[in-house]
């Protein structure tokens, strides 16, 4: 029980120091223009999505952006109940979208 606590706690602390250590240098690059397609798609190569289908309808929209924006679409899909087993259908929307909100 114990040591079940203790390796919780480390792997916490571990997530804690990584998103830390990627996201230190947030905004000290410049941003660039960046297609949304593409960033999304490349992002979702780093995850186990096999049992998970992917649509963009984004087209050709480039946005003005930090070069990590492509970790914040790795983040935000990794986070995604489909990625952990669960059915759900959530659209990254562009503006004027059925979905915009």
């Amino acid at each position: 029980m114990y040591l079940a606590k203790l390796n919780e706690t480390v792997s916490a602390i571990g997530a804690n120091i990584e998103f830390t250590r990627l996201y230190q240098n947030l905004g000290v690059t410049a941003p660039i223009w960046q297609n949304v397609h593409e960033v999304f798609f490349r992002a979702c190569t780093h995850l186990d999505i096999r049992k998970v289908r992917i649509e963009s309808d984004t087209g050709g929209i480039e946005i003005f952006a930090d070069p990590l924006l492509e970790r914040v679409f790795l983040q935000y899909c990794g986070e995604c109940p489909a990625v952990r087993g669960a059915v759900v259908n959530d659209p990254v929307a562009r503006p004027g979208d059925q979905w915009d909100r």
